[in-house]
């Protein structure tokens, strides 16, 4: 599934509900399930694509997961893996919100992006619900016009 936010590219690879949706979810309980089916998708999707930066989308529960991530594809793409976006406060988790207004409220000002942006950036980020979180983390890169991002699983509601 490919769209834009504000111009931004985006692809998100495959329902969370799905066999790479289950890998994911395995692997952010126990990391030794490595999800190698995931790693294929993103390889293939990343066969025809160069960046210069990988910065992930932090997460407030599952800190292992999207570092570990960044480095695969960063080996991948013989790219950076940069960890440059952070918290400005605490934020309750995204899945357990199910309104779109309450869960834009939750994470409204709560990143900032440290570090220098230039290169080409593909931004990832483990699962879009709603695109709140992606949607308030892209005005912190305004200085950058090259940049991407990569979902790898979608919610479906």
């Amino acid at each position: 599934m490919d769209f834009q936010i504000n111009g931004v590219p985006v692809s998100v690879l495959a329902p969370l509900s799905g066999s790479l949706g289950q890998e994911l979810k395995n692997f952010k309980k126990d990391s030794s399930l490595i999800p190698n089916n995931l790693i294929k998708e993103i390889q293939y999707w990343c066969s025809t694509r160069n960046f210069d930066k990988i910065i992930w989308v932090p997460s407030n529960k599952f800190s292992h997961t999207m570092p570990w991530f960044a480095e695969k594809i960063a080996g991948i793409c013989n790219a950076e893996s940069i960890n440059m976006i952070y918290f400005t406060r605490k934020i309750k988790e995204q899945k357990h919100i199910e309104s779109y207004e309450e869960r834009k409220e939750n994470v409204q000002s709560a990143f900032k992006l440290e570090g220098d942006i230039g290169g080409k950036i593909l931004l990832i980020d483990d699962v879009y619900a709603s695109g709140t979180t992606i949607k308030e983390i892209l005005p912190l890169f305004k200085d950058s016009a090259d940049i991407e991002v990569l979902v790898f699983v979608y919610r479906d509601h």
